[in-house]
């Protein structure tokens, strides 16, 4: 999952249009629909967008289940 930053919590700021928060909704209901497990999120981040302060968040946003870095 793309995202600008990530903080430690694992809350991912996108660019705030949600295009990939409504993809997963989507992709997990099709999932279950036909018998399939939802999808891994894995976010790909530099050192540098990981952050220590809490990142702002909506109810609509789907973190990362994991956030790869150096």
């Amino acid at each position: 999952m793309p995202g600008l930053a990530f903080d430690r919590t694992g809350t991912r700021l996108g660019h705030g249009r949600g295009y990939y928060d409504n993809y997963l909704v989507k992709t997990d209901a099709y999932n279950k629909s036909i018998g399939h497990p939802p999808v891994a999120t894995v976010a790909l981040a530099l050192t540098e967008q990981m952050v220590d302060v809490p990142l702002p968040r909506c109810e609509t946003d789907i973190n990362p289940q994991e956030i790869l870095y150096p």
